[in-house]
Protein backbone atom coordinates (compact mmCIF):
# COMPACT_ATOMS: atom_id res chain seq x y z
CA UNK A 1 0.00 0.00 0.00
CA UNK A 2 0.68 3.95 -0.84
CA UNK A 3 2.13 5.89 1.81
CA UNK A 4 0.22 9.35 1.34
CA UNK A 5 1.26 12.74 3.13
CA UNK A 6 -1.09 14.61 5.51
CA UNK A 7 -2.43 17.39 3.89
CA UNK A 8 -0.34 20.18 4.38
CA UNK A 9 -3.01 22.44 5.59
CA UNK A 10 -4.74 20.13 8.37
CA UNK A 11 -2.77 21.84 11.19
CA UNK A 12 -0.40 19.73 13.52
CA UNK A 13 -2.88 17.59 14.82
CA UNK A 14 -5.54 17.88 12.04
CA UNK A 15 -7.82 20.57 13.53
CA UNK A 16 -7.55 23.54 10.03
CA UNK A 17 -5.48 26.91 10.90
CA UNK A 18 -2.95 26.82 13.85
CA UNK A 19 -2.70 29.32 16.15
CA UNK A 20 0.13 30.92 19.03
CA UNK A 21 -1.87 30.40 22.18
CA UNK A 22 -3.09 33.87 23.13
CA UNK A 23 -3.13 34.50 26.93
CA UNK A 24 -6.39 36.11 28.61
CA UNK A 25 -6.54 39.91 28.62
CA UNK A 26 -8.12 42.81 29.47
CA UNK A 27 -8.37 46.12 28.19
CA UNK A 28 -9.05 48.84 31.22
CA UNK A 29 -9.44 52.52 29.73
CA UNK A 30 -10.61 56.14 31.28
CA UNK A 31 -11.72 58.45 29.62
CA UNK A 32 -11.88 62.27 31.54
CA UNK A 33 -13.48 65.14 30.21
CA UNK A 34 -13.41 68.83 30.66
CA UNK A 35 -15.95 70.93 29.42
CA UNK A 36 -13.43 74.15 28.80
CA UNK A 37 -9.94 74.08 26.94
CA UNK A 38 -6.94 74.45 29.53
CA UNK A 39 -4.16 77.05 28.58
CA UNK A 40 -1.22 75.80 29.60
CA UNK A 41 2.54 78.01 30.11
CA UNK A 42 5.47 77.54 28.02
CA UNK A 43 6.25 74.60 30.40
CA UNK A 44 3.15 72.99 29.48
CA UNK A 45 2.45 72.15 33.51
CA UNK A 46 1.07 75.42 34.76
CA UNK A 47 -2.45 76.41 33.35
CA UNK A 48 -2.38 80.21 33.13
CA UNK A 49 -6.04 80.66 31.38
CA UNK A 50 -9.36 78.50 30.12
CA UNK A 51 -11.21 79.51 26.50
CA UNK A 52 -14.28 77.63 25.55
CA UNK A 53 -14.32 73.87 23.92
CA UNK A 54 -14.42 70.59 25.21
CA UNK A 55 -11.41 68.44 26.28
CA UNK A 56 -11.24 64.69 25.93
CA UNK A 57 -8.24 62.15 27.89
CA UNK A 58 -8.50 58.89 26.60
CA UNK A 59 -6.32 56.33 28.99
CA UNK A 60 -5.79 52.69 28.10
CA UNK A 61 -3.32 49.91 29.77
CA UNK A 62 -3.63 46.30 28.38
CA UNK A 63 -3.80 43.23 31.06
CA UNK A 64 -3.04 40.07 31.27
CA UNK A 65 -5.06 37.70 33.48
CA UNK A 66 -2.05 37.04 35.43
CA UNK A 67 -1.13 40.99 35.93
CA UNK A 68 -4.77 41.33 36.97
CA UNK A 69 -4.93 39.09 39.41
CA UNK A 70 -2.25 41.22 41.54
CA UNK A 71 -3.24 44.37 40.89
CA UNK A 72 -6.13 46.91 41.29
CA UNK A 73 -7.08 48.22 37.63
CA UNK A 74 -6.81 52.53 37.16
CA UNK A 75 -4.89 52.85 40.44
CA UNK A 76 -0.74 52.76 40.68
CA UNK A 77 1.67 52.06 38.42
CA UNK A 78 2.45 48.47 39.16
CA UNK A 79 1.39 45.20 39.09
CA UNK A 80 2.78 42.42 41.74
CA UNK A 81 3.44 39.28 39.88
CA UNK A 82 3.64 36.89 42.84
CA UNK A 83 1.25 36.59 45.58
CA UNK A 84 3.04 35.52 48.26
CA UNK A 85 5.29 38.76 49.39
CA UNK A 86 6.13 42.01 47.12
CA UNK A 87 7.35 39.81 44.27
CA UNK A 88 8.90 41.48 41.12
CA UNK A 89 6.71 45.15 40.08
CA UNK A 90 6.44 45.91 36.78
CA UNK A 91 5.95 49.38 35.40
CA UNK A 92 2.16 49.22 33.81
CA UNK A 93 2.27 51.05 30.36
CA UNK A 94 -1.07 53.23 30.48
CA UNK A 95 -1.32 55.16 27.54
CA UNK A 96 -3.14 58.26 27.59
CA UNK A 97 -3.80 60.99 24.57
CA UNK A 98 -5.66 63.94 24.61
CA UNK A 99 -7.97 65.84 22.30
CA UNK A 100 -9.76 69.27 22.15
CA UNK A 101 -12.52 71.48 20.35
CA UNK A 102 -12.78 74.47 20.22
CA UNK A 103 -15.76 76.29 21.05
CA UNK A 104 -19.14 76.44 22.07
CA UNK A 105 -20.35 72.74 22.43
CA UNK A 106 -23.51 72.21 22.40
CA UNK A 107 -24.39 68.56 21.04
CA UNK A 108 -22.76 65.48 21.55
CA UNK A 109 -21.88 65.27 17.90
CA UNK A 110 -19.42 68.36 18.60
CA UNK A 111 -17.52 66.28 21.00
CA UNK A 112 -16.52 63.50 18.38
CA UNK A 113 -13.78 65.09 17.04
CA UNK A 114 -11.88 65.19 20.35
CA UNK A 115 -13.74 61.69 21.44
CA UNK A 116 -12.35 60.13 18.39
CA UNK A 117 -8.81 60.38 17.88
CA UNK A 118 -8.38 60.34 21.48
CA UNK A 119 -9.47 56.71 21.94
CA UNK A 120 -7.84 55.93 18.57
CA UNK A 121 -4.64 56.83 19.46
CA UNK A 122 -4.86 55.27 23.49
CA UNK A 123 -6.32 52.09 22.00
CA UNK A 124 -3.85 52.06 18.87
CA UNK A 125 -0.72 52.81 21.24
CA UNK A 126 -1.68 50.48 24.11
CA UNK A 127 -2.20 47.41 21.95
CA UNK A 128 0.88 47.94 19.69
CA UNK A 129 2.97 48.22 23.40
CA UNK A 130 1.24 44.81 24.88
CA UNK A 131 1.48 43.38 21.47
CA UNK A 132 5.73 44.14 21.62
CA UNK A 133 5.74 42.81 24.90
CA UNK A 134 4.09 39.92 24.34
CA UNK A 135 6.34 39.50 21.55
CA UNK A 136 9.48 39.73 23.38
CA UNK A 137 8.06 37.80 26.37
CA UNK A 138 5.75 34.74 24.51
CA UNK A 139 7.43 34.58 21.06
CA UNK A 140 4.26 35.48 19.66
CA UNK A 141 1.74 38.09 19.08
CA UNK A 142 -1.61 39.12 17.80
CA UNK A 143 -2.21 38.45 13.76
CA UNK A 144 -3.32 41.24 11.88
CA UNK A 145 -6.62 40.34 11.99
CA UNK A 146 -6.96 40.01 16.14
CA UNK A 147 -4.89 42.95 16.25
CA UNK A 148 -7.25 44.96 14.18
CA UNK A 149 -10.02 43.59 16.42
CA UNK A 150 -8.84 44.17 19.57
CA UNK A 151 -7.79 48.01 18.60
CA UNK A 152 -11.29 48.78 16.76
CA UNK A 153 -13.05 47.29 19.92
CA UNK A 154 -11.51 49.15 22.83
CA UNK A 155 -12.01 52.23 20.61
CA UNK A 156 -15.76 51.85 19.67
CA UNK A 157 -15.93 51.49 23.88
CA UNK A 158 -13.59 54.59 24.75
CA UNK A 159 -15.88 56.57 22.00
CA UNK A 160 -19.12 55.62 23.52
CA UNK A 161 -17.86 56.32 26.97
CA UNK A 162 -16.48 59.60 25.81
CA UNK A 163 -19.88 60.91 24.39
CA UNK A 164 -21.64 59.98 27.53
CA UNK A 165 -22.85 63.44 30.24
CA UNK A 166 -20.42 63.63 32.86
CA UNK A 167 -16.66 63.96 33.32
CA UNK A 168 -15.02 60.49 33.24
CA UNK A 169 -15.88 56.95 32.58
CA UNK A 170 -14.16 53.93 33.40
CA UNK A 171 -14.56 50.96 31.06
CA UNK A 172 -13.26 47.14 30.68
CA UNK A 173 -13.79 44.72 28.09
CA UNK A 174 -11.94 41.19 28.52
CA UNK A 175 -10.35 39.07 25.65
CA UNK A 176 -10.55 35.32 26.24
CA UNK A 177 -9.76 32.75 23.91
CA UNK A 178 -13.38 31.85 21.67
CA UNK A 179 -13.95 35.87 21.70
CA UNK A 180 -13.04 35.99 18.13
CA UNK A 181 -9.06 35.79 19.55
Amino acid sequence: PAVSAPDAKAGLFGGGEEKDPIEPFSIFGTVYKQYVIDILDDSGRAIVGRAKGFTAEACVDLLTAEQQRYSVPNEGGFVERSPDGPGEKVVRSRFCEKRVVKGSITKTEQMMPACVPACRSACFQATQAYDGRQLKSKGFGFTEKELGKVKGTCSARCEKECIKPGKSYDFQIPFRRGDGL
